[in-house]
């Protein structure tokens, strides 16, 4: 709760130029003179602010006590930040242009009645925790989904056309590259084979869902169809016929039949399957401190 309060108080924050060093929560305006110890020869500025770690500690602490018109050494980290142990460390030359302060509103009544239809932080808080059940829920959910897709593509191997992989892994980059647009040659090489692994894993699954639509047969109706885009409306607040005039452009029909196609598909996989949880990593733990004894 106090996260989503804090990412809430970020975005109606008000941010002014400052005077000396910088500390953690301000943004640094920089450019890169040199990465992996070469020049860069496209010198463009970016933002970042400091304590995101999109980059890696290393990067974070670098730009600790930094001040305009510095020019400081910090070490990136390139790759997916849930698997550090496989990401690529470069070193980065960089030119501070700017730091700038971020002053965050104080979290009261008034911003809770600022920020929306909410009588006081309390019945913020409370819709906020309710979000996040909701969103525990799913992550669940979608956690037995990728389990029993997974164990489906074990026991079914199939070969991906490489060039499928490498095109999907150039876009699922593309986010990453252009909040830091001075990677080299060397680098993106580097981040690609990094991305691959994941790209390749989701094009298998993609496959394996179209296959299973094609042959569960599953239909849906239009009024499951309504009754999805009604309970969007009901878990924003908003009135059904002010939601679709709000969100006409992003309320995609076929998009939404194709996900309840899936959900149908999963859940009758999902009532024919039984999990086993784990226990070998508690029985190597014990076996380990039995020949300790």
């Amino acid at each position: 709760i106090d996260g989503e309060l804090s990412r809430l108080q970020e975005s109606y924050a008000t941010i002014s130029e400052k005077e000396g060093p910088a500390e953690k929560g301000d943004v640094i305006n920089y450019t890169v003179l040199k990465f992996g110890g070469k020049d860069v020869t496209k010198k463009e500025e970016s933002s970042y602010k400091i304590g995101q770690e999109t980059y890696g500690k290393s990067f974070d602490k670098a730009l600790i006590s930094a001040q305009k018109d510095d020019e400081i050494t910090a070490t990136v980290e390139l790759g997916p930040q849930d698997e550090k142990d496989k990401s690529e460390k470069k070193e980065m030359l960089l030119k501070i242009n700017e730091v700038k302060k971020v002053d965050l509103p104080e979290l009261n009544d008034d911003f809770a009645k600022e920020i929306g239809e909410f009588d006081s932080l309390k019945v913020l808080k409370d819709e906020i925790k309710k979000g996040l059940n909701e969103q525990i829920s799913q992550r669940n959910r979608d956690q037995v989904k990728s389990l029993i897709l997974q164990k489906i593509i074990e026991t079914n191997p199939f070969e991906v056309p490489e060039s499928f992989v490498d095109n999907y892994a150039e876009e699922m980059m593309k986010k990453y590259t252009q909040q830091q647009k001075n990677f080299d040659t060397e680098a993106l090489a580097q981040m690609k084979n990094i991305y691959k692994s994941y790209a390749e894993k989701e094009i298998r699954v993609y496959y394996v869902m179209n296959k299973l639509k094609e042959l569960e047969k599953v239909d849906v109706t239009d009024e499951e169809i309504e009754n999805e885009i009604k309970q969007s409306a009901e878990k924003m607040g908003m009135d059904l016929d002010k939601y679709k005039e709000l969100y006409k452009k992003q309320i995609n029909k076929e998009e939404i039949k194709e996900n309840l196609i899936s959900d149908k598909i999963m859940n009758e996989i999902e009532r024919t399957v039984k999990f086993k949880k784990q226990f070998k990593e508690k029985t190597e733990k014990k076996e380990n401190k039995k020949e300790e004894k």
